[in-house]
């Protein structure tokens, strides 16, 4: 079956799709607890500087373990650095193979510029209760659109969209088909850009270039 056939060609990640994912898990991960190993090795000095075991010492037994917590979390944050490292580095190889590096750059440009265009301003309005509802639907909206990659190379283009779980924000999500696919095809015209699929949560877009 030709159609079952180019569905399953599109409705699965592609390496580039699941690296991206989890070099920026990997990256958000590595801040995160960098950012921790600062705060106690901050309360280490500070503990030390004003002296606070000997004012409180029923805090002792905590703060002599801050050093140790300090140096947790700076390994805790070297391990995703260096996965994330591996993860770029996979994907720069693979691009020098099979394609370009350039378009390596591309996809990942493509995809925050696309990620700007299409986010919406979550600011309060007048009407309170009426508008805690449209904020919450915005926000899945972002949410899922913070999600969005695209991917470009030598032979196709490809944009993977997850939809959010909201009825109200995949009506949004929607109505944006058409200014999505000529913003795409605008900015890539060198692809010829197909319809939107929905599989599954997902919406999916191919282009297949000239």
């Amino acid at each position: 079956n030709i159609l079952h056939t180019r569905r399953d060609t599109i409705m699965k990640k592609t390496c580039f799709m699941r690296r991206f994912i989890a070099f920026r898990k990997a990256i958000l991960l590595a801040f995160i607890s960098f950012i921790l190993s600062l705060l106690f090795e901050l309360l280490n000095w500070l503990s030390e500087k004003l002296k606070i075991s000997t004012s409180f010492p029923q805090l002792k037994p905590f703060l002599t373990h801050l050093l140790f917590i300090h140096h947790l979390f700076i390994c805790l944050a070297i391990t995703p650095a260096c996965l994330s490292f591996l993860f770029l580095s996979i994907e720069v190889i693979e691009r020098f193979k099979k394609d370009r590096i350039k378009n390596f750059y591309l996809s990942i440009r493509g995809s925050y510029r696309l990620r700007k265009f299409l986010l919406q301003d979550e600011r309060k309005k007048s009407k309170e209760e009426s508008t805690s509802a449209q904020d919450l639907t915005l926000s899945k909206y972002n949410q899922a659109v913070r999600k969005l990659i695209l991917e470009l190379n030598e032979k196709e283009l490809i944009l993977y969209l997850s939809l959010p779980k909201s009825y109200q924000a995949q009506k949004i999500l929607k109505s944006l088909e058409n200014e999505i696919k000529e913003e795409i095809a605008s900015r890539y015209p060198q692809y010829l850009i197909s319809t939107f699929e929905r599989i599954e949560q997902a919406l999916w877009l191919k282009g297949t270039k000239r």
